[in-house]
């Protein structure tokens, strides 16, 4: 296994956002978290500033909250042609590990 990015999100130094802010509110681990708001119909983005390389199949773990309204509002993870969508309450912290393709995406 290759680590090709790891990052803590206690800074965005590593990553480009776009309404997202950083918050000490509710947090996973460490002092702060991405936090996206609470208005409807947001759209919001976070990309790494990097573009990521993965050469065969890859993991991706990571750890989200989520509160959204159902179909107008969503959480999605996107790499490629992969999307992860959440919709509905995450009901604390959750754990996500998932496959991604092989490949270097940005839209």
């Amino acid at each position: 296994t290759i680590l090709i990015f790891e990052d803590q999100c206690e800074n965005t130094d590593k990553w480009n956002v776009n309404g997202f802010t950083l918050s000490g509110n509710n947090v996973y681990s460490g002092n702060h978290s991405f936090f996206s708001g609470n208005a409807s119909n947001l759209q919001n983005w976070v990309e790494t500033q990097e573009l990521l390389f993965i050469e065969d199949f890859g993991l991706l773990h990571f750890y989200l909250y989520y509160n959204t309204e159902d179909i107008n509002d969503s959480l999605i993870i996107e790499f490629g042609p992969f999307k992860d969508v959440h919709y509905g309450r995450s009901n604390g912290w959750q754990e996500r590990r998932v496959i991604i393709p092989p490949g270097n995406y940005r839209e």
